[in-house]
C-alpha cells in the first residue's frame, strides 16, 4: 500500500542510512507489516502477495526497519536480558562525542540503527570523501556512509 504524506528531513536521513546499511538490506526477508521505499515512494507491505512481489524485486527497494525490528537484529549474548541491552544502548549513547554530538539530535529509531551497525558490524555513520561545507551549510547525504573509521569495537 503506497503511503502519501510529506517526508521530513529526519525521515530522509533514516531512508538514506537504511539504504546504505547493506548488511541490513541483504538480510531482509519482506513480510507483512514492513515499510520500504521504492523509487521515492514509501510502501507498507499489507498482504502476503505484496510481500512476495517485494521479495522478487528487492534490489529496487530499501527496507525501513522499525525500532522493534532493529532491536531484534542486535546480536546479544543469550544470557543478556532486554533491560541490559537497553542499558548498553544508553552507555553507548554517552560516548556520542565521536559523533560530534550529532546523536543528541537524532530520533530514537536512528540511534537504534547506529547502535546496531556499530555493535554488529563495527560501522559508524560518518562523512567521507567530502570537503568541509561552507560556513552555515551542512554536508549533503551523499557525503555520508557507514565506515569502520573511529568505530569502537571493544567497548561492548
Amino acid at each position: 500500500m503506497r503511503l502519501n504524506f510529506p517526508v521530513t528531513d529526519d525521515e530522509r536521513l533514516y531512508i538514506e542510512m537504511c539504504r546504505k546499511a547493506k548488511q541490513i538490506q541483504e538480510s531482509w526477508k519482506p513480510k507483512v507489516g514492513d515499510f520500504c521505499v521504492d523509487m521515492g515512494d514509501l510502501w507498507y507491505i499489507h498482504n502476503d502477495e505484496k510481500a512476495k512481489y517485494v521479495e522478487s524485486v528487492k534490489e529496487n527497494d530499501t527496507w525501513l526497519p522499525v525500532e522493534q525490528q532493529l532491536q531484534a537484529m542486535i546480536i546479544v549474548p543469550s544470557t543478556e536480558r532486554p533491560i541490559e541491552t537497553l542499558s548498553r544502548l544508553c552507555e553507548w549513547s554517552n560516548l556520542y562525542r565521536r559523533y560530534r554530538n550529532s546523536l543528541t539530535k537524532l530520533p530514537i529509531k536512528h540511534l537504534w540503527l547506529c547502535y546496531l551497525m556499530e555493535r554488529n558490524y563495527g560501522l559508524m555513520w560518518q562523512s567521507s570523501n567530502c570537503s568541509e561545507p561552507r560556513s552555515g551549510h551542512v554536508h549533503s547525504l551523499d557525503c555520508f556512509d557507514w565506515d569502520r573509521r573511529n568505530a569502537l569495537k571493544d567497548w561492548m
